[in-house]
């Protein structure tokens, strides 16, 4: 694990956009941990972390969150959605 802090947010964040970061770690493993490694990267830490805390995270986050292009287009992969 890369980062014990941030991997809780991008799991909860990846819940909140309907994918199941479980079946991710199972499947994709080198597709979470380079999830990971964009969030222990990331300068916006603090800021997402108390963004996925609220019961209504802000939109914006996709404007500053390094992974936001991919967990959108993961969100939009019907198959990959199937899968896991």
């Amino acid at each position: 694990m890369v980062d014990s802090e941030k991997p809780g947010a991008l799991r909860q964040r990846m819940s909140e956009l309907g994918l199941n970061p479980e079946a991710i770690v199972r499947t994709a493993p080198e597709l979470f941990d380079g999830l990971q490694r964009q969030c222990a990267l990331c300068a916006h830490r603090n800021v997402c972390i108390a963004d996925v805390s609220r019961r209504r995270p802000d939109p914006t986050w996709r404007h500053c969150c390094p992974n936001s292009v991919l967990l959108n287009a993961l969100t939009e992969v019907w198959w990959f959605r199937e899968l896991v």
